[in-house]
């Protein structure tokens, strides 16, 4: 009986190192697509940016519609806090 125990509890100890490797497995996997996420919105927030500044300079709508169009896809990832678009006047 007390060997039934011993083997019992080694097989439930084997089970919750598994889980705990299938854990930090999926916790890894989740900061990469967090990562790939956050450098993914930087790079349009960039692409936003020189798009704005090209409006603020021409006052050419089609840049204005451009970056328009990066705030959108920006606000709906909901990655990245981005302050409000500002007219660049000097």
């Amino acid at each position: 009986m007390l060997k039934e125990q011993e083997k019992q509890l080694e097989e439930n100890q084997k089970k919750q190192e598994k889980v705990l490797k299938a854990k930090e497995a999926n916790l890894h996997k989740l900061a990469q697509i967090k990562k790939t996420k956050e450098n993914k919105s930087m790079a349009d927030v960039i692409k936003m940016d020189k798009e704005w500044d090209m409006f603020c300079r021409t006052f050419d709508m089609k840049h204005f519609h451009n970056a328009m169009e990066k705030w959108v896809e920006i606000d709906q990832e909901g990655v990245l806090p981005v302050e409000l678009l500002k007219v660049n006047t000097k």
